[in-house]
């Protein structure tokens, strides 16, 4: 999909997901939502309402702790603010703590970001540590 049609159906997405939550939604089924409704709103650019949704999946919804946890990193990379990024922080450590669960290219991501925070909080020495653990494959990428 191009940027557009992605952007649309993730506008459509959060619409529906809004009206399950009004309509009445089972408790089991808020994590998953949860995690779907911040997705949504924050690829659509609404991060401020994002980010507490986020926050819920990345509490309550194991299977996209991942992803909802660099999505909650991004948006606070965003903010500047030195108590959020100390939270990214703390996320980005939880994540880089499990390892073995994460494939070499999402972890690769995290310490992308933990080197992103890191320069943000003014410590590039540390910053640089975390680039240490990138893969060389990660590396060698211009964006990097």
């Amino acid at each position: 999909m191009n940027e557009s049609s992605s952007e649309q159906r993730y506008l459509g997405a959060s619409n529906f997901l809004r009206d399950a939550e009004r309509r009445g939604l089972p408790p089991a089924r808020r994590p998953i939502w949860a995690f779907a409704l911040g997705k949504s709103l924050q690829s659509i650019g609404l991060a401020d309402e994002a980010r507490p949704i986020l926050r819920q999946a990345v509490e309550t919804y194991k299977p996209g702790k991942v992803e909802a946890s660099m999505l909650l990193m991004e948006i606070y990379l965003d903010l500047m603010e030195p108590q959020v990024l100390e939270e990214a922080l703390r996320f980005n450590t939880e994540l880089t703590e499990m390892k073995q669960k994460i494939d070499r290219e999402q972890m690769d991501q995290i310490y992308l970001l933990r080197a992103q925070i890191l320069l943000a909080l003014d410590r590039s020495m540390a910053a640089e540590e975390a680039l240490a653990h990138v893969s060389n494959k990660t590396s060698s990428n211009l964006g990097t």
